[in-house]
């Protein structure tokens, strides 16, 4: 039986990372449910699983439940159980949280970070009930001590610390750390603040504060953490705070999102929080704040393909007196597409305004979805959500959300594409003379078991409805492509494998020589106009015209 545990938690995990680094159906986005957490605006927040570095768990959130009671506002939420719910329920994997900011420093000063933690249980030490960082033991019957036995003691750590480094981020001697549980701090459903406190060496220029909560495991119970109120002061000027976003109230976006907004004082159209939620079982949705006024969206980019599919989806509620949705034309709440080049510069775009597509403001979840196919020369894909002109409509209540976003990517691909650019052109001949050289079978494009000069044949006849000697790739072979093929200067250059299709390498052996005169004189297309659906064999007269023109352009060239 215990064999039997072991093998279906390993081959679960295993499952899990594969997922984790693959898009399975076609899905592109990152954290398009919303539930990977934010980081604090100004603070680095890192999430993870002990040993199991691929995989994503909500261990976090920031929300109003776990603000301080010395400022209220905005705490962040620890979630110990996290390793043992949803994707990972019954796995009961130790989860961690580090929330870091690093700030400039002066050497030779006294710095001081506090902050105040917050664990839930019964105050009572002796029953092991509780957050798993404040227990010695994890609880009789929890998913870590399933026998009753009351001895398997907890992993948790929980401390703040200090981390002086050189102007190359090197951290200089030992942190500074103070265990909150060998500080008092009790799972008794208090409030209670830690000080940190050291002196700068001469070589210090940042100062890394953090605090952090590893190897959580979920212990059946009342069980929360909190962290909130954290300040960062120095001897010199003790008046001044040094963090950014000290009491933790502005929000960052989830992972893989950004956020945009327009208005004086920015960061404060665009949350994210509980109540905007979507799914269930979920956690978190974009809360458009609409009473604030200003135009925000989020949205992400990700890498796109030339002629893929995409088809973006969310769901989207508006409350009752949403200004978007009160028939007044300069607010307007939308999703979009934008496809990118590699320089970012926009190609095409396609946008759903979502009273168009019937959202009203009812308090309904209804889902939206917008489908295109990206054109040629795409890089990237940017999906966004939000909405222009937002006011205070004096009616409440009067949000907008925004929940669980997707993107699925269906590649039809173009055949002969060897480059993906999206279209059919020289590069793609040039790679394909490469794999013939190399008897590559990705480039058998014929299908008869050989990669050969009848692939080549098949490209330019069936897919491109060319010629061989159509230099330019015009559609047709005349002494235009040979000005083009004569100006590279390879022709009989005996120089090894430095021709391309633009420069005479028709036949694919990677140089220009007279076999590709031949190749060209033999398809039988020089002066012959656009390709016809069947192409006649060459008469004498257009070897004799080739020979003509060939010669007359060397003799330009001489």
């Amino acid at each position: 039986m215990i064999r039997l545990r072991v093998f279906s938690r390993a081959f679960v995990l295993a499952t899990l990372a594969f997922a984790s680094t693959n898009s399975f159906g076609g899905e592109v986005l990152i954290n398009g449910s919303l539930e990977a957490s934010a980081a604090p605006t100004s603070w680095t927040l890192d999430n993870f699983i002990k040993d199991e570095p691929t995989l994503v768990v909500n261990a976090t959130e920031q929300i109003g439940g776990a603000a301080s009671e010395f400022e209220g506002g905005l705490g962040l939420f620890l979630r110990p159980f996290a390793g043992n719910v949803g994707t990972y329920e019954g796995l009961n994997l130790p989860v961690s949280s580090v929330l870091s900011q690093v700030v400039n420093i002066s050497p030779n000063r006294t710095y001081t970070f506090t902050g105040s933690a917050f664990w839930q249980g019964d105050g009572d030490s002796d029953t092991n009930d509780g957050y798993s960082g404040g227990v010695e033991f994890m609880l009789e019957g929890s998913a870590s001590d399933p026998d009753f036995t009351g001895e398997v003691p907890s992993p948790t750590q929980t401390y703040f610390q200090m981390e002086f480094m050189d102007s190359s981020s090197n951290v200089i001697g030992d942190p500074i750390r103070l265990d909150l549980k060998d500080d008092d701090q009790l799972n008794d459903n208090t409030w209670m603040q830690h000080v940190v406190s050291g002196v700068s060496p001469d070589n210090a220029t940042k100062l890394r504060v953090s605090a952090a909560a590893l190897d959580m495991l979920d212990n059946f119970s009342a069980q929360s953490a909190y962290f909130d109120s954290f300040s960062l002061r120095d001897n010199t000027n003790p008046n001044a705070e040094r963090l950014q976003n000290a009491d933790l109230d502005a929000v960052g976006a989830p992972l893989g999102f950004q956020i945009e907004e327009v208005r004086a004082g920015a960061d404060t159209l665009i949350g994210y929080r509980d109540f905007a939620n979507h799914t269930d079982d979920g956690q978190q949705g974009v809360w458009l704040r609409a009473f604030a006024g200003g135009d925000a969206e989020v949205y992400q980019i990700v890498d796109a393909s030339p002629g893929g599919q995409y088809e973006f989806t969310t769901w989207s509620k508006w409350e009752t007196g949403y200004s978007g949705g009160l028939d007044d034309p300069n607010v307007v709440t939308t999703i979009g597409m934008d496809f990118l080049d590699a320089g970012g510069t926009v190609l095409s775009t396609e946008v759903l305004d979502l009273v168009e597509a019937g959202q009203f403001n009812d308090g309904t979840w209804r889902d939206f979805s917008l489908t295109a196919t990206a054109p040629a020369n795409t890089a990237q894909v940017r999906v966004s959500a939000g909405a222009i002109g937002m006011y205070n409509s004096g009616v409440n209540p009067q949000s907008a959300f925004f929940d669980d976003f997707s993107l699925i990517e269906t590649l039809t691909g173009i055949t002969g594409d060897y480059n993906g650019n999206g279209v059919l052109d020289a590069g793609d001949l040039d790679l394909q003379g490469a794999g013939i050289r190399a008897n590559d079978p990705n480039y058998d494009l014929n299908g008869d078991g050989s990669t050969n000069y009848d692939d080549r044949l098949a490209w330019l006849h069936d897919l491109k409805k060319t010629w061989v000697g159509d230099a330019n790739l015009d559609g047709e072979f005349n002494t235009s492509d040979l000005v083009v093929a004569l100006t590279g200067g390879q022709y009989e250059d005996e120089i090894a494998g430095n021709s391309t299709w633009e420069t005479g390498d028709w036949d694919g052996d990677g140089d220009f020589t007279t076999s590709d005169l031949v190749a060209a004189l033999s398809d039988g297309g020089y002066e012959g106009g656009v390709r016809p659906a069947v192409a006649a064999v060459p008469e004498p007269a257009s070897w004799t015209l080739l020979l003509i023109g060939l010669l007359g352009l060397r003799r330009k060239r001489a």
